[in-house]
């Protein structure tokens, strides 16, 4: 399941895809390379289901911050695409609003914007579930 392991430029690790059915499994990932700390806020880049679109219908990276705020954690979101200032309780930002609030993020889809601005990311901790952004 695991691509790869990067421990440069703030990038946890890097996972080929969120299989249907995982979204449990990444989000135990994700608390333990936070150390289960609930005090970070946690930023889930790309909520809708897949890259460049605006439908979240059936979205794993909705399921996965649902996981993870159910869990007591702190989530907040970055879909570009869908210009909702909250999308099923997770509150919408844009790419640089995010970096003053999250801790942690988490990249779950390869936006092309993301892919545009991946520079971007260094300045936070990283999990990055796509193999494209690094």
């Amino acid at each position: 399941m695991i691509a790869t392991v990067i421990q440069e430029n703030n990038l946890v690790m890097v996972e080929s895809t969120i299989p249907p059915g995982t979204t449990t499994m990444v989000a135990d990932r994700i608390e333990k390379a936070i150390n289960f700390d609930k005090a970070k806020t946690i930023c889930v880049f790309g909520l809708s289901y897949k890259p460049n679109v605006e439908d979240f219908r059936n979205s794993p990276s909705l399921k996965l911050s649902h996981i993870l705020l159910n869990r007591g954690y702190t989530i907040i979101g970055c879909e570009p695409h869908i210009h909702r200032r909250e999308i099923q309780g997770i509150k919408n930002f844009d790419i640089e609003e995010t970096l003053g609030i999250a801790d942690f993020g988490v990249i779950i889809l390869s936006h092309d914007l993301f892919i545009k601005k991946k520079n971007i990311f260094k300045r936070i901790l990283i999990y990055n579930c796509t193999e494209l952004l690094f």
